[in-house]
């Protein structure tokens, strides 16, 4: 049970229940949720130690929160019914900090309704997990997990995400492949399977309540207004204002095809297997890939599709490429195969400065030369994807050790020069 007494944040992969799971915090008489702040997201974005080592405090904080936008359109300050006045009040009460700059949103909001704690839901928060409990020690962090089944159906009724089964399911590991572990450790920390949530409000309900250190209520069982307040206006969010509702649970086995349904069991074999899913297909062979982004899996989308067919998996390169455990473990064995997916300049070897980026380097030049030794394919897919062209040396550097190290291959080639199993193996 946690003694947390924090602030609450609420975070899981997209279509996982995250809305619903803040709605029924909100409609606690002590917690105050409002719509997605996206605050992380943003804050990557921008210089953000300028924002917090300005001499002129909180100017550069200020200009920050009020340039928010949110993705269906408005400012977050207006989403909570805040202007530049008020967050300018609230930073100039306090020393310059990340914290300072979210709680100038949430603060004066929880103020509003009445309530003294406050709950922030974004689901793309789920990869800032490590980054929310270094500057809210103190914080309850509640993640919810869905069926990738059901994830990757819910993303295909949607105007917005991956735009196939095979895409979403990947989306699902990417996001649960370098958290899951915080999770297992992290006292301060819960998760919520939305299958139990939906089938046993009250039990589940209950259950957090205890962790946070809340008296369960029993207007969390129907949010109704408290819902609408943290959906917005997005219409596929029209469902949290309804009561809670189980008959949708084991709608993706009629909402998705078998063949695919086969697919996300390879893909996601691991998180099924973890959270208790039925039906993981441990997958016969993994292919180490870099850069693993969004651009990747929409460029490789007919490959990945051939390979998921044959039991084979895609996993991301660079967990493996650097030093430590935490969050970062990856397939570091020589013995699984490297492909390169971009051309030059679009391979993302800059990572975080100048030294962080050439450590990358160094450690992606030694995990290649390894897999050369023991005879592991090295390969490069140099077709354009849709990313940014980087220049700067470690970008220089990262081709030039491609050029030297991979050997270059079509997407079409890819499949056979890696060795798959074939469809009958």
């Amino acid at each position: 049970m946690s003694t947390a007494r924090g602030p609450i944040f609420v975070v899981g992969h997209g279509r996982s229940g995250t809305t619903l799971l803040a709605s029924t915090l909100n409609a606690h008489p002590d917690l105050a949720g409002g719509p997605e702040t996206a605050f992380f997201d943003l804050l990557v974005r921008n210089r953000w130690r300028r924002l917090v080592r300005d001499p002129a405090w909180p100017d550069r904080a200020v200009d920050f929160l009020t340039s928010m936008e949110r993705e269906e359109g408005g400012s977050v300050l207006a989403a909570y019914g805040l202007d530049a006045a008020v967050v300018r009040g609230e930073l100039e009460a306090r020393e310059p900090s990340i914290a300072a700059m979210l709680e100038a949103i949430t603060i004066p909001y929880t103020r509003a309704q009445g309530k003294r704690r406050w709950v922030e839901k974004t689901p793309r928060h789920l990869v800032q997990v490590a980054t929310i409990r270094r500057h809210w020690p103190d914080a309850a962090i509640v993640r919810i997990v869905r069926d990738p089944r059901a994830v990757a159906a819910s993303f295909m009724a949607v105007p917005f995400g991956p735009s196939s089964v095979v895409g979403a399911a990947y989306q699902w590991r990417l996001s649960d492949d370098p958290t899951w572990r915080f999770f297992e450790r992290d006292p301060g920390s819960a998760t919520v399977r939305y299958e139990d949530l939906v089938r046993e409000p009250e039990r589940e309900l209950r259950g957090l309540c205890d962790f946070l250190g809340e008296g369960f209520d029993a207007r969390m069982l129907a949010p109704g207004a408290a819902g609408a307040a943290v959906a917005g206006e997005e219409p596929w969010k029209a469902r949290v204002t309804a009561p809670i509702d189980a008959t949708r649970v084991d709608a993706w086995r009629r909402e998705i095809t078998a063949a695919d349904v086969s697919r996300v069991a390879v893909i996601c074999a691991d998180g099924l297997a973890r959270y208790g899913y039925e039906g993981a297909d441990a997958p016969r062979r993994t292919i180490a890939v870099h850069p693993m982004d969004a651009s990747f899996l929409d460029d490789a989308e007919a490959v990945l599709t051939v390979a998921a067919d044959r039991g084979v998996v895609f996993v991301a390169a660079d967990p493996g490429w650097r030093a430590g455990g935490g969050e970062r473990r990856g397939p570091r064995e020589t013995s699984t195969p490297v492909v390169l997916w971009g051309s030059p300049g679009e391979l993302r070897w800059s990572r975080g400065g100048r030294i962080a980026s050439a450590r990358t380097v160094a450690r992606a030049a030694r995990r290649m030369v390894g897999a050369r030794r023991q005879g592991t394919p090295v390969l490069w897919v140099a077709q354009r994807v849709a990313r940014r062209q980087v220049r700067s040396a470690a970008e220089r550097a990262g081709d030039l050790l491609s050029r030297v190290l991979a050997r270059r291959v079509s997407a079409e080639e890819l499949l056979e020069e890696v060795e798959l199993p074939s469809d009958g193996v």
